[in-house]
């Protein structure tokens, strides 16, 4: 059941996935208050843009952002979150879910994800990515 594992653990600094809903119907604020789902960022549809290409201007769709910090859980926390709205977030027009994991790392990144959690993504239709950098500054003196 375990989603994501850090074969190499002591190369790995910190790991987070971040979820973007979006739909030209969806009304993020709508879907907090029918879900268990709280965004770090929304934008509903019509309001100004606060990042992204129309940061500034009329947002031509709604969306909403969750982030799953700093577990090595953290990819498996989304897909049962995900998973468990997945009907509510449908009724709500969400059209597209993007997914990222982040890895930042030392001297290697290395990482597996099991066949289960490649199934839950294909069955919701969730666009996967993933991201991984260097941590440069791994000094915690400042």
């Amino acid at each position: 059941m375990f989603c994501l594992k850090q074969i190499n653990l002591t190369n790995m600094i910190n790991s987070s996935v971040t979820c973007v809903l979006i739909g030209e119907y969806f009304k993020p604020e709508e879907l907090e208050g029918k879900s268990n789902l709280l965004f770090e960022v929304r934008q509903e549809k019509g309001g100004t843009g606060r990042f992204g290409r129309y940061k500034g201007k009329s947002n031509p769709y709604g969306s909403a952002i969750l982030i799953y910090n700093s577990s090595p859980d953290s990819l498996e926390i989304a897909l049962e979150e995900l998973q468990s709205n997945y009907q509510t977030l449908k009724s709500l027009n969400v059209e597209q879910i993007l997914l990222t994991l982040n890895i930042a790392y030392e001297d290697q990144c290395n990482f597996d994800i099991e066949k289960e959690s490649i199934k839950k993504l294909a069955q919701m239709d969730i666009d996967f990515s993933v991201s991984c950098y260097e941590n440069k500054n791994t000094d915690c003196s400042g």
